[in-house]
């Protein structure tokens, strides 16, 4: 299935509601919808995901470039409206607190700490810059490295406090997988 993209205007705020799989293959249509939006004048983007089905790798690039790229044009684009998929990946991503309207509540909200969660800021760490990062706050992370290095292992690895990683997947329900 494509994406589509219908384009409403209310006043000053312009709603992209998109529609199918944002994938490697569609994300660049929602990219240039932005892109286009913001050319034009348009700084105030509600992007509409509520009949996305798929959200890949690639369509949180996009979302974040598209937050940033507003951000830049001293204007806002933000996820107004999300599927369960959309959801799930933004919230396990920790990125639906930048970019959504109204964050996923946590389904069992984590006792780390008794001060504030600090701001989502960008972070220099040499030629690298990282955008929106929160450093975390309480007890170190556990990850698993799978496949490390070609093998088909898993390690379970402590990470400190002040670690960062990366990691690529997609997630998907047994619906979209079908189509």
């Amino acid at each position: 299935m494509d994406l589509t993209i219908d384009r409403t205007e209310s006043g000053k705020v312009v709603t992209l509601r998109a529609s199918g799989r944002l994938d490697a293959e569609s994300a660049g249509e929602l990219e240039r919808a932005v892109d286009e939006e913001l050319r034009c004048g348009g700084h105030a983007i509600a992007l509409d995901l509520a009949a996305v089905t798929f959200l890949s790798s690639a369509g949180i690039r996009v979302l974040l470039a598209s937050h940033r790229a507003a951000k830049a044009a001293a204007g806002r684009c933000i996820v107004s409206a999300a599927s369960p998929q959309v959801r799930s990946v933004l919230a396990l991503s920790k990125i639906d607190r930048l970019l959504m309207d109204e964050p996923t509540p946590p389904s069992s909200p984590p006792k780390r700490s008794s001060s504030p969660m600090p701001a989502a800021a960008d972070v220099d760490d040499g030629p690298v810059r990282l955008v929106g990062l929160e450093r975390p706050v309480g007890p170190p992370l556990a990850a698993s490295v799978i496949g490390a290095r070609g093998r088909e292992e898993r390690t379970a690895m402590p990470l400190p406090a002040d670690a960062f990683a990366v990691g690529l997947a997609a997630l998907a329900d047994e619906t979209s997988l079908a189509s």
